[in-house]
This record gives C-alpha cells, structure tokens and sequence, in this order.
C-alpha cells in the first residue's frame, strides 16, 4: 500500500572532488533547487517488503497513459523533492516515479551525508531497493500496462542497465552519461586528471579489496564497500547484452565517465547487426551534459526521448 506524508573548507574539497570522481548530479541539481524550492514535491511511502517504507516522488508530464519512467539518480545524498522535476522537464506524455537512496531526508541538500545513508551506499542496495520498489509499483495493473522505462544518470544509469533484462515488462532503457568500465579501471584512468596517481589509487583498491565490507573506512568521501560493490559489476559485459530498445546521451569531453568505452560498445553492436541501441554525443560537452560556453544539451536530450519513445516498438 502506498502512503503519503507532507512533509570546514577541507570537506567541501573533498565533497566536490567526490563529485566529480563519482559522476554526481548534485551540482547541476542546485542549480535547480533555487527555482523549485518554494515548490517540493510531496514525499511518498512505499512498503517494499519487510515492513520498509521507502520514500519516492511521482508525477506527471502530458498525457501519461502510455509510458510509465523509473528514474535512477546519480551519486550523492540530496533529496529528489525540490529537484527533480525540473530536472525532467521537458519529458512529454509520461508517468515518472523516482525512488529517493536510503539514509535521505525529504529536503536533505546533499552537503553532509549520514552515517545511515553511507551504510546503505553501495551498488547492490541500490539495485536491490530499486527492483523491489519498481516491482511493487507495478502491482497496479494499469501501470504494468503500459511502456515501461527504465532511465538513469552517471551510476544510476549503470543500475538500471542491469535490471532491464531482469523483466520482460521492461520496454526502453535510458541512459545518461553512463560508467563504461569496470570502477578499479575507472578510476586508475581519471584518478590523475585530478592528480591522484596511479600508485596510489592501486595501493588503495588493494586495501579496499582487503576490507570490502567497511562502512567506516572511507576513501574520496566514499566507504569501502562502496567501492567494492562495483568489483563484480563490468558495464561493457553488462550494455553489451541489452536487446532492448537503449538511447544512450553523453558528453564528448566527459573526465568523468570518459566516452570512449560507451563508444566501443555502440560500435561492436554496429558491426554484429544490432540496432537497438542509439547513440548521441554532444559536442564539447561533459558529464553534464554541458558545453564550454555553458550551454546545457539535457532539453535537448530529453527530446531526443520523446522521440525515441514515439518511434521504438511500444505495447
């Protein structure tokens, strides 16, 4: 059943190299909060088994009758109530439902996150709380009749790509600015963009390799398990094996998430015959989306969805 309810300068180094190390969408979301603020959306609660409420937002763009969108959000500890809507705007004719992380508070900004939030970061909950909270929604039968899409930003669109196969329900796959490689390979190749070494990015995975199950130590504002929680995850097997209709955004000069893995992906579909997977990349731009004048493309991607949503296979 759902419910309802109304409701020191050396961190924020860390917490902005964080930011850009983890691909969090926080900087472009407090760009918003400004506009949104006086405006939240109303908080919701979902039991998704075991008695857990999760807290998620829902509403709507255009006529919503035939496309109902989970979205999967990137890193970080903001609430989705004052942002997200915004964010999206420019969707047309779909039904949205956005599942805030564990551990965030209905207007938490995303400065300082919980010691509950960290123990509770990690890949396999989120895919785990995400599953079971998209299964419950579509208990409603008009809903898991229509398309249902799956999208999602930097490691949120990395989550939503290992569940678009895990039902056949599932019908378009959405992903912006998306990870290519496995995190030790990641982050061994951007760590020296933001004059980490190599070195000590390896010394550091070992340790973590040796203490994966930490929540109290931590590593670029991350916990370990953090980290380790991607070790099993390999995002070219994993983008490789989608058939489903996929529309793939990213930005050309991206340091977070480099495009050229994204890139070879697209290509070896290209060449075994496969067409269901679009890309588009926006020129000098980053992980945002936006380019070196500061003009953003997300508008323009979100048209790009309108589009792709109109002319792929529907139900």
């Amino acid at each position: 059943m759902i419910r309802l309810r109304y409701t020191n300068f050396g961190f924020f180094i860390v917490f902005f190299l964080v930011t850009l190390l983890t691909g969090c969408a926080a900087p472009q979301s407090l760009k918003l909060y400004n506009a949104s603020s006086e405006d939240p959306l109303e908080a919701k609660y979902i039991d998704i088994g075991e008695n857990i409420l999760a807290t998620f937002y829902n509403f709507t763009y255009g006529d919503a009758k035939k496309n109902t969108l989970f979205f999967f959000s990137g890193t970080g500890c903001f609430s989705h109530a004052n942002y997200i809507k915004p964010y999206l705007q420019g969707l047309d004719n779909v039904n949205i439902f956005v599942l805030q992380k564990q551990g965030v508070e209905n207007r938490d900004l995303g400065f300082f996150c919980s010691k509950n939030f960290h123990e509770y970061d990690n890949f396999d909950v989120w895919h785990e709380r995400q599953k079971k909270f998209i299964s419950k929604v579509l208990e409603d039968k008009e809903l898991s009749n229509t398309n249902i899409i799956l999208m999602g930003v930097s490691e949120g669109a990395n989550v939503a790509g290992t569940l678009i196969n895990s039902d056949t329900r599932f019908t378009h796959l959405v992903l912006i600015s998306p990870l290519g490689k496995k995190m030790p390979d990641f982050l061994t190749e951007i760590g020296p963009n933001f004059g980490i070494s190599k070195v000590d990015i390896e010394k550091k995975l070992l340790e973590i390799k040796f203490n994966s199950t930490s929540n109290s130590d931590y590593y670029l504002g991350k916990t370990f398990k953090y980290w380790s929680s991607f070790s099993s995850y390999d995002p070219q097997e994993t983008l490789s094996s989608i058939k489903k209709p996929t529309l793939v955004g990213i930005g050309e000069i991206d340091i977070n998430t480099p495009p050229e893995s994204i890139k070879a992906i697209f290509n070896s579909k290209i060449k075994t015959g496969e067409s269901n997977f679009k890309l588009i990349i926006y020129p000098q731009s980053n992980h945002i989306l936006v380019d070196l004048k500061g003009n953003s493309s997300r508008v323009l991607f979100l048209n790009e969805v309108n589009k792709f949503l109109t002319v792929t296979p529907h139900k």
